[in-house]
């Protein structure tokens, strides 16, 4: 992990040994990021990771199968609320073991990741785009405008 916030002084940090690789690191706030990636040929992961002194370390993660949209522009980033969401096609929920279009909106408090998920119907995850106002999240596709209130 590099901090290049002063060019005059570049800090690195040791991350250890993270499973998989990351299609995506944001910078979250706080001395927190967040990796998109791909943890092995099934499951696909979103990890908090917390800058600790000279290191890096994995906070809280969250699992899940399906094809994730690797388009930056398709992510929703809202550092001040915690929030961080992106579709996902042929999610698979592992309660009703189906497979559904989703856009999954994860909140980060600190310390844990929670996460909400709602279907997009068959709208590809490169096409959904989703803005979080006022307590309400709106997310698009290029055919359908979905409205959520949030708690």
């Amino acid at each position: 992990f590099f901090d290049l916030s002063d060019y005059e002084n570049i800090i690195f940090s040791d991350t250890g040994v993270i499973e998989g690789y990351s299609t995506s690191l944001i910078n979250f706030g706080n001395g927190f990021s967040l990796g998109i990636g791909v943890l092995d040929w099934r499951e696909n992961k979103v990890s908090v990771y917390e800058q600790q002194g000279d290191s890096v370390v994995a906070v809280d993660e969250f699992m899940f199968r399906g094809i994730y949209s690797q388009n930056y522009k398709a992510y929703l980033v809202n550092r001040d609320e915690g929030l961080f969401g992106f579709a996902v096609n042929n999610y698979y929920d592992e309660q009703s073991a189906s497979q559904r279009n989703v856009y999954i909106l994860l909140h980060f408090d600190g310390y844990n990741l929670t996460a909400r998920t709602f279907d997009i119907g068959n709208h590809g995850a490169d096409y959904a785009r989703a803005a979080y106002v006022d307590g309400y999240l709106y997310i698009t596709t290029p055919e359908e405008f979905f409205v959520e209130k949030l708690n």
